[in-house]
């Protein structure tokens, strides 16, 4: 009876156990629960992958198109998209890195993430460097560049503006010195009073010297109401004015471009006066006068007159 008893039982507590141990088997256990996402790492990923894909996008596209000029839209989706992919291999490298893996899997990934950043720093830099110091450096670029050549400009206006003085300076003794030898006539060696060829050379030399402080006073007036302008732009350019902004790149790109020919055409200017022909033909006038002391009187004589008042600033202007 109690075998009869216990065998049920026994046999009962035997498939019990049987069956927890084909549950167990099979894999039956109950899963333990799944831990909750972090969102604010997620979140993370995402903003600073979106942050890295647009510097990297704008450094790639604006050096891209420094080189070849504005690209197609279907060129710059390609870009977009060749980023995009750049990203996605950094982060999945980057999550690479920290799962476990074979040691020289991992160094694989870690050398394959530098390189990948090292672009992707690279462009980005471009990216920042535009936005928080190009238009500070590009200013002081621009001033240096600009000054230089400013500098130069107007040594070049002040030795025309002395050479204008000179002129004037000896047209006003000229003409005082025909007074003179009309009046008195001793502005030349043994001259007498009245209106004779000596009198004549006085007016005729006048006359040049007015005609040539003249022609390059107008240069100088020219090159000073350019200089004057160029002043001007240059100091909006470094007061940060905002109409030297191009309203649809946000640069003084266009602006700078503008200045600097500008500039470049008061320099050609300068060099075409210095090369000029009526100016070459008025330096060999005085310079010929400078040396000249023997002169015709007009009856087929001659009569001496040296001035070396007159010759040493002639020789002045010559040098200019």
């Amino acid at each position: 009876m109690a075998f009869s008893a216990g065998a049920p039982g026994g046999r009962g507590e035997g498939s019990s156990l049987n069956s927890g141990l084909v549950s167990s088997a099979a894999g039956n256990w109950p899963e333990p629960e799944s831990e909750p996402r972090d969102w604010k790492k997620i979140i993370l990923v995402i903003g600073l992958g979106a942050l890295s894909w647009a510097a990297t996008y704008v450094g790639m596209l604006e050096l891209i198109q420094a080189n070849l000029g504005d690209l197609p839209l279907m060129h710059k989706i390609l870009i977009g998209f060749s980023v995009a992919m750049l990203m996605t291999m950094i982060i999945w490298l980057l999550d690479q890195i920290f799962s476990p893996s074979h040691y020289g899997t991992k160094i694989v990934f870690i050398l394959g993430y530098l390189f990948l950043s090292v672009i992707s720093v690279g462009f980005g830099f471009g990216f920042y460097w535009k936005v928080l110091e190009s238009r500070s450096e590009s200013t002081r670029s621009a001033e240096s560049a600009i000054g230089q050549v400013q500098n130069s400009l107007h040594a070049g206006l002040t030795r025309m503006q002395q050479l204008t003085q000179t002129l004037q300076q000896v047209e006003q003794i000229s003409t005082q010195k025909a007074v003179e030898e009309r009046e008195k006539g001793t502005s030349c060696p043994n001259s007498r009073p009245g209106d004779g060829p000596r009198r004549k050379l006085r007016d005729a030399d006048a006359s040049t010297f007015r005609f040539a402080s003249q022609f390059v006073g107008w240069r100088v007036g020219a090159a000073k109401n350019d200089m004057t302008a160029l002043d001007a732009d240059m100091k909006k350019v470094i007061s940060g004015d905002s109409s030297t902004l191009d309203a649809k790149t946000g640069t003084r790109n266009d602006f700078l471009r503008d200045l600097n020919r500008r500039l470049d055409l008061t320099v050609t200017g300068f060099n075409a006066f210095r090369t000029d022909p009526q100016l070459r033909q008025i330096r060999a006038d005085l310079n010929d006068r400078a040396g000249k002391a023997v002169f015709p009187n007009g009856h087929g004589g001659t009569f001496t007159c040296p001035d070396p008042q007159l010759q040493a600033a002639l020789r002045g202007v010559v040098r200019h």
